[in-house]
């Protein structure tokens, strides 16, 4: 049986004032690995980052980090760095 990946997202959405930011995403990183999310200003990727570090709150979809779900984990669990 292959292992949890270290990091499950399954149906990401966010949304803000009427606009989708995060339409159903979905991504799995696995022990080890590196992810690198990039794209155009607005494409959403500090809005994901921020989900991941629990100061915003997906409209639907799951975080899982080794199999369990992100708002069961301590809140330092995750932390964002800015690039700034």
């Amino acid at each position: 049986m292959p292992a949890e990946p270290l990091l499950g997202i399954t149906g990401l959405s966010k949304t803000f004032q009427g606009r989708c930011v995060l339409a159903n995403l979905s991504l799995h990183l696995d022990r080890g690995c590196i992810l690198g999310v990039v794209g155009p200003s607005g494409s959403g990727k500090t809005t994901l980052a921020r989900c991941l570090a629990r100061f915003e709150k997906p409209d639907s979809g799951s975080i899982r980090i080794e199999g369990s779900e992100l708002h069961s984990l301590p809140r330092h669990t995750v932390q964002l760095i800015l690039q700034q």
